[in-house]
């Protein structure tokens, strides 16, 4: 006889039914973001700061991963949106490949980490430059 814990000898392991986590209005804040500055110009591409990277979503994501290749996820099922992501120290490199594209874009960093407030410090809409979030 063999005993495995965590269940009656005799019955039939029913798996856990996974059922849909409601979403927090704040995992939709990188979303509110890229659409509230799309609104107010032309701008192709929202690259916008979070921890340590800089990352794009939805429609910007598929361009990144187009133009430049960069690898399109979910962080790992975590996020109810598709983004794409690169290190905060490839800023520079990867804004010199989106202006040798022609590509019109807005970046948004963080400029209060107490508060969280982000701000575009670099657009090729130079009238967008200092607007916050």
């Amino acid at each position: 006889m063999k005993f495995v814990q965590g269940g009656s000898t005799g019955l039939v392991q029913q798996k856990v039914k996974s059922y849909p986590q409601k979403r927090k209005p704040t995992e939709y804040y990188y979303i509110d973001v890229k659409d509230s500055i799309k609104s107010k110009s032309d701008i192709e591409l929202v690259l916008i700061a979070g921890g340590i990277n800089f990352h794009t979503f939805e429609e910007d994501a598929r361009l990144m991963n187009k133009e430049f290749g960069h690898k399109i996820h979910d962080q790992g099922g975590y996020a109810p949106y598709n983004m794409t992501s690169f290190r905060k120290s490839l800023r520079e490199v990867m804004i010199r490949k989106i202006k040798s594209r022609d590509i019109k874009y807005a970046l948004v960093d963080i400029v209060d980490s107490q508060k969280m407030i982000r701000e575009i410090v670099d657009s090729s809409d130079k009238d967008l430059i200092g607007l916050k979030f």
